[in-house]
């Protein structure tokens, strides 16, 4: 019951996409910034064949991959591990002397996750959970406690995965291979 509330609690959390965009200016050609990002997939998927969802040589790349990750939940004084994918579709859009890539993920950070908020999700949880009425004042206060630190966890992860695919993109597409 305890994973079953919380995958519930979990699913309330999302929304809408999250998104960073960048256009660099380079001195290369098309043909060489398209082997770059080629590379970048294959040394950042485990499959580069699995995740390529459009390839069009030396002018996109649209890449879908999944970001697996383990959100901790408290219950009493025990950690729990709960799996959480998020999903990533990074785009490579490639013109000569340029290219613009996009990193995209399935759900946005939300800033504050108010304890008005939390305690309506708690509310909704429990209408539907069988035996969901029998949870006292202080069990009640426990899970809107965790509501707010597993959105807390969320949003790290997905401002994490955001900030690192970019660096790793633009560290990746300028170095010089000249070797």
């Amino acid at each position: 019951m305890k994973k079953i509330l919380f995958l519930f609690i979990l699913t309330m959390f999302t929304c809408a996409r999250s998104f960073s965009q960048e256009v660099i200016v380079t001195n290369q050609k098309s043909s060489e910034m398209y082997s770059k990002a080629k590379s970048w997939v294959a040394v950042n998927f485990k499959s580069a064949n699995d995740v390529i969802q459009a390839d069009i040589p030396n002018e996109k790349i649209i890449v879908k991959g999944i970001s697996k990750n383990t959100l901790i939940s408290k219950y009493g004084d025990k950690d729990i591990p709960f799996p959480w994918e998020l999903g990533i579709v990074v785009t490579f859009d490639i013109k000569e002397g340029k290219y613009r890539y996009s990193v995209e993920t399935s759900e946005s950070p939300i800033d504050i996750l108010s304890d008005e908020r939390a305690e309506y999700m708690v509310d909704s949880v429990l209408k539907v959970t069988p035996g969901g009425g029998m949870i006292g004042k202080k069990g009640r206060e426990s899970m809107k406690v965790n509501m707010i630190n597993i959105q807390d966890q969320k949003n790290k992860v997905i401002k994490g995965n955001i900030e690192s695919t970019a660096s790793s993109i633009k560290s990746f597409m300028l170095k010089n291979d000249n070797w």
